[in-house]
């Protein structure tokens, strides 16, 4: 199932375990919907280092910190709590 959900331009889609071009076509629906920055996992991603992800994300983003920074603010404390690569490196952040 695809959830979306699109606020201060910021969109996001997860739970899609497709191909890179099914990927583009989400991210080009939800730039269509109004969102200028997309994050999106390249992969599954279980939900407990996800859930940790998407709170730090935006906790980050509620610090006025731009999206970027965000969201390698939050990868940052993922790997201080010592998950692998696996459950952080799939977060990817498209637009501006």
């Amino acid at each position: 199932a695809i959830r979306c959900q699109i606020r201060r331009g910021l969109g996001g889609f997860g739970g899609v375990n497709t191909t890179k071009e099914k990927h583009e076509q989400y991210e080009q629906g939800i730039s269509k919907a109004g969102a200028k920055n997309v994050i999106y996992t390249l992969f599954k991603v279980l939900d407990e280092p996800s859930s940790l992800f998407t709170q730090e994300l935006f906790r980050h983003i509620l610090a006025q910190k731009t999206y970027i920074e965000a969201i390698a603010a939050a990868k940052a404390e993922i790997i201080k709590q010592e998950y692998p690569p696996l459950y952080w490196s799939g977060f990817v952040l498209m637009g501006n």
